[in-house]
Parts: C-alpha cells; structure tokens; sequence
C-alpha cells in the first residue's frame, strides 16, 4: 500500500516533469517534444535503478547467503555480537555448545560494572558449582524466565577470552568496492573466525542496493535487500559455530 509519502513525492516528481516538457515545448517552439521532454525528466531520478540492480543481482550470485570454507569441532565460542547476557541464556540448554564467552563492560547476574570477558555456561542444580549461584537473590527469577529447568547459569570471569573460535557481525552498512557502480551495493556480514590460525571459517552476507533517490531519507521506498540463509547447528557441529 503507498504511504502518503509515496503519493506526494510520486504527484511532486510527476508536476516537476509536466512543467519540464512543457517549458521545453514553449521554448523550442515544438509541441511534440513535450512528450519525450516529460519522460526524460520522469526517468532522470530513477536513472541508476536498473545498472544498480543488475550490479545487486551480480553481488547477490557471489555473496549472498552463507558460506562454509571448513567446519570444526568446539565445546564453546566468543560471541563478539553480545555485550550482555541477555540472549544467551535461553539458548543454552538446546544448544550443541558446553558455553559461550561475551565481553561485557558489566559482570552477568550482577549490577556490578566490571569490564572482562565472560564464559556462560550452565550446570545442574544441587552441584557444587550451583550452590554459590543459588544465594543469588534473582537467578531464581532468570531460571524460571530463560526455561532453565534443572540448570543453574554459571559465570566465569577472565581477562581474555579462551575460546579459539569467534563470531562476529560487522555493525554497519559497508560498500563493496568490486559492485561500486552507479552506487556501491551494501553488506552486512557475519563471520566466523579461528583466532589462533587467523583464518575466516564461514561468513554469510546481507546485501543490499539503495538507488540515488533513497538518499533523499526515503529508504523504504527504494531498498532492496537480500537476507542471510541461515543454516541450523547440527549437534556435532558441522557448520561452524
């Protein structure tokens, strides 16, 4: 359904052509260019449109979607995308991981500002690892919250972080300078990283082409986007973290 915003900048842009094409008639003298005069005008803001998608279609064949380059086996992984311990909780207890490290600028299951990096992790209720959690006054809440049904959430602080794996999305809208004509097609990206070999394991793309007129603050009227692939863990992990 168009929005207002649409119908105003469409009725503006078509009042612009009309008045274009028929100044250029009244000026050369010839009616019958009105007509040619209008639909240039027309097509002139939109002239990236069609080279842009081609050149997003193109970007999209070679990079949308994930990309596997090796699979590994790993009890655990630095999550570089949280910087809390909201999310991850809930997702432990089906989760093929043992843990997962954030760095956090404030310890997990506390209000106490603490900068470091933390593992997460769960164990059963009655261990000896649970007793001290247990006393917390509101991890009984969280457990109840996050389903952790016979769990305890566990948190282990270090200066750096001991997982060799880390994944980590970038946190703004990068042109891609091989599809940077008539405008450069967009990525977000998603990748995950061998820390000690310095090796990319798998990365997945989100891409997108915002033609000149979306820069006029309209971007939902001309975005194109293509979303990541997901692919799901299997319990051996197959696909990378």
């Amino acid at each position: 359904m168009l929005t207002l915003e649409r119908w105003l900048l469409g009725l503006a842009l078509l009042a612009v052509a009309y008045a274009v094409g028929r100044l250029a008639a009244s000026w050369s003298g010839r009616r019958w260019i009105q007509i040619p005069v209008t639909v240039v005008a027309l097509w002139l803001p939109f002239w990236d449109v069609i080279p842009g998608v081609i050149a997003y279609h193109a970007a999209s064949r070679n990079l949308s979607g994930v990309h596997v380059y090796r699979t590994v086996e790993a009890d655990g992984y630095l999550d570089l995308r949280q910087d809390t311990d909201l999310d991850a909780w809930s997702s432990l207890p089906s989760s093929p991981y043992l843990y997962v490290e954030i760095h956090s600028d404030r310890r997990p299951l506390s209000s106490v500002d603490t900068p470091g990096y933390y593992e997460l992790t769960l164990a059963l209720r009655g261990s000896p690892t649970c007793a001290a959690v247990e006393a917390v006054p509101h991890v009984a809440i969280l457990r109840q919250a996050e389903g952790l049904g016979h769990f305890c959430p566990v948190v282990l602080q270090r200066d750096q972080p001991v997982s060799r794996y880390e994944i980590e999305s970038s946190q703004t809208w990068e042109p891609l300078g091989k599809y940077s004509w008539p405008r450069p097609v967009e990525a977000q990206w998603t990748r995950i990283k061998d820390r000690i070999a310095d090796v990319i394991l798998a990365e997945a793309y989100t891409l997108r082409y915002r033609p000149w007129i979306s820069t006029m603050g309209l971007d939902r009227w001309s975005v194109i986007t293509r979303p990541i692939r997901h692919r799901r863990r299997s319990p051996t992990s197959t696909y990378p973290l």
